[in-house]
């Protein structure tokens, strides 16, 4: 089983050993098991399929703007962060803060994508982040449902081999599609969570 996504504790599920309490851990492949805290159950015997979303594609072959269902309103979206570009003075609290700028829609999408990271599609493969969190990066967490509310579509986009960019394979890579303007990047920018990676002595948002 690959790293254990340590989630809410809940109530015993029916059919488990023990009593009590026990947590929800996602291993690999999108296994699901449940784990005491007396030690770690067997793996429920009803484990979920790997992940595979289906993402609709136009005729040229790219991603259509799509809304996936199989994404839950509590999934993780990671966007990562680039201190070169994304980080700004803080002028109210003094040191520096993300700027909404880190929430722009990809230059020259026609349907304003930002890429983010699925995270029940790394956590399935046991990772934390993605190819694109490169060294020195830091990575933020948007709920599905927070990206929803604000009417943008949340879907999977993944990266082959030979994009024509550039950009390394990615099957984790998703878009929030939608993002036009200024107005769209805070909106996304105010949903953000809380940091996947921290970048130390940046504040995630301006809290006025």
């Amino acid at each position: 089983m690959g790293r254990r996504d340590r989630g809410h504790w809940c109530r015993k599920r029916p059919g488990l050993g023990g009593s009590g309490w026990h947590r929800r851990v996602q291993g690999g492949f999108g296994r699901v098991g449940f784990e005491r805290p007396d030690g770690l159950c067997p793996l429920d015997q009803r484990l979920s399929a790997p992940i595979v979303y289906a993402p609709p594609r136009a005729s040229d072959g790219s991603v259509a703007p799509h809304d996936e269902p199989a994404l839950s309103a509590s999934d993780g979206l990671i966007r990562y962060v680039n201190p070169d570009y994304h980080i700004v003075p803080d002028e109210n609290h003094g040191g520096r803060r993300i700027s909404s700028a880190a929430f722009k829609a990809t230059t020259g999408d026609p349907h304003h994508g930002v890429s983010v990271d699925l995270q029940p599609l790394l956590h399935a493969a046991g990772l934390t982040v993605g190819p694109g969190c490169r060294s020195g990066f830091g990575a933020v967490l948007i709920r599905t449902g927070a990206a929803r509310s604000l009417g943008f579509r949340v879907g999977s986009d993944p990266v082959g081999p030979g994009d024509p960019d550039g950009v390394p394979p990615n099957p984790h890579h998703g878009q929030i599609w939608g993002v036009k303007t200024k107005r769209h990047s805070k909106g996304l920018h105010e949903a953000v969570e809380g940091w996947v990676i921290e970048l130390s002595g940046v504040a995630l948002k301006d809290e006025g």
